[in-house]
């Protein structure tokens, strides 16, 4: 199943089914290329290291139906995907359950299938992060009893588990992927001065979380941001523990989290791959 949602308005819309249909196989979501940086010796060379570029793919999309379907359908792409351009806000590409940020920077017109009631167009998709995520949540509930896991994009259905039994502020949270990881942290109020710790490395800010709000540590975006209940953001970025990197990324394998139980926390693993995985 491939969609696409907004980072703009957060509308989504289904690129694989009756009326709009995607021809995923030749986008080129599995192609990835890392970009070597050497010194060229008298024979061979000498790797420094490696690096990626943004990437594009070509999309190329089935619109099906009469002419007002067609029509209702390419305008809702358009708009949806126009309106994270001009705000600067990546949407979101999902492929079943993995999603890379992007943005859609141009169409190509192609032929008019009347007898197939089909139009179709080659969509340019930009993703300057070349990566497809896998999300996982990990649920540490206040004074806790172990822990719960739900998965596939925060969509509205979760796949629960127990993981250490009836042990107050102790779980754990797996990368499944060969290279530490990003995460992102939620800590719901109230609480003061939120820690945790992962393994035997601390996460701390230095705040009041108030009844209501809670608190997002994003270290792929290096943000520490307390949402308050009536909306407002509030940046806590200076107030994280400095001697112990909050964005400190999650290791490859089972990793112990621990917490004093007097808070509810989200942790959710953000494992990168070049390409989807394979199925």
């Amino acid at each position: 199943m491939l969609t696409y949602r907004s980072g703009s308005s957060k509308k989504e819309i289904l690129l694989s089914g009756d009326k709009i249909k995607s021809r995923i196989k030749t986008a080129g979501f599995h192609e990835y290329e890392w970009e070597v940086d050497a010194v060229e010796r008298v024979i061979g060379s000498w790797v420094n290291g490696f690096r990626k570029k943004a990437k594009q793919y070509n999309l190329e999309i089935d619109f099906v139906g009469n002419r007002q379907e067609r029509a209702e359908n390419m305008n809702t792409f358009y708009e949806i995907t126009e309106k994270d351009v001009l705000e600067l806000k990546p949407g979101r590409l999902i492929l079943d359950e993995y999603y890379i940020e992007c943005f859609v920077i141009g169409s190509e017109v192609g032929k008019l299938d009347n007898q197939s009631r089909k139009v179709q167009r080659k969509a340019k998709i930009y993703a300057p992060y070349p990566f497809w995520i896998h999300k996982k949540t990990y649920k540490f509930k206040k004074g806790n009893i172990g822990n719960q896991t739900e998965s596939f994009l925060d969509y509205p259905y979760n796949y629960e588990y127990d993981y250490m039994g009836n042990i107050k502020g102790v779980g754990r949270i797996e990368n499944t992927e060969i290279a530490s990881c990003n995460f992102e942290a939620i800590i719901y109020g109230p609480v003061t001065n939120p820690r945790f710790i992962i393994n035997d490395h601390i996460y701390e800010v230095k705040t009041k979380v108030d009844e209501g709000d809670y608190l997002v540590i994003n270290s792929a975006d290096g943000e520490v941001v307390r949402m308050r209940k009536n909306g407002l953001q509030v940046n806590e970025f200076n107030n994280r523990n400095k001697s112990s990197s909050i964005f400190e990324k999650i290791a490859p394998g089972s990793n112990l989290v621990s917490w004093n139980g007097e808070f509810g926390i989200d942790i959710s693993v953000l494992a990168e791959r070049g390409e989807p995985i394979c199925k």
